[in-house]
C-alpha cells in the first residue's frame, strides 16, 4: 500500500519490479488534505522536506505512483 506521505517512492524500474510480484494499492487523498492535517498534527519529517516544500515532495510522490498502482482508492476529505 502507497499513500503520498506513508511510505517513500521508490525508483521507476523498482516500482515495476514490485508491481509484477504483488499488486500496489494507491490510497489516493487530496494533497490539500493531506497538507492540512500535517500542519494539524506537526509533521515536519517527511524525507526530502529538508530541501523542498511538502507541497513540491507530494506533487513529485503522486507523478510516480500515477505511473504504478494496481488499484486506486480515492478518500474523501476528513
Amino acid at each position: 500500500i502507497v499513500s503520498l506521505t506513508g511510505s517513500n517512492p521508490l525508483h521507476q524500474s523498482s516500482m515495476e519490479h514490485l508491481s509484477r510480484r504483488g499488486i500496489f494499492v494507491y490510497l489516493d487523498v487530496s494533497r490539500e488534505t493531506i497538507l492540512n492535517r500535517c500542519e494539524i498534527m506537526r509533521v515536519d519529517r517527511i524525507v526530502g522536506q529538508s530541501t523542498r516544500t511538502l507541497a513540491e515532495i507530494l506533487a513529485w510522490r503522486e507523478h510516480i505512483y500515477e505511473k504504478s498502482y494496481d488499484l486506486r482508492i480515492l478518500i474523501g476529505e476528513n
